[in-house]
């Protein structure tokens, strides 16, 4: 795959390189989930209550922003599975 500087677009990439790439964001995105629930652990160890006031105001922030994050994600995601098969079909029509 192309360093970030000179990433394929969308319609460069073959069909098994739409899937990395879909496959690739769905890992980014669960790391970032562990580390949210790793967060919530910490808040319920948590004994100053200062740090944990903290610790849920931007764990509630990271929810909402998971939310919508997810909504335009899967979005993405159907496109890019629509994309891919309409690729497929134009392939069988050459």
């Amino acid at each position: 795959m192309a360093n970030p500087i000179e990433r394929k677009t969308i319609e460069d990439m073959t069909v098994d390189e739409l899937d990395t790439a879909i496959a690739q964001r769905r890992a980014r995105r669960l790391i970032a989930f562990e580390v949210y629930k790793e967060a919530v652990e910490s808040k319920k160890r948590a004994t100053d209550e200062r740090l944990r006031a903290q610790l849920e105001k931007h764990l509630d922030m990271i929810t909402k922003e998971f939310a919508r994050a997810d909504k335009v994600l899967d979005q993405v995601d159907a496109r890019l599975t629509k994309i891919a098969g309409i690729r497929v079909e134009l392939e069988d029509y050459v």
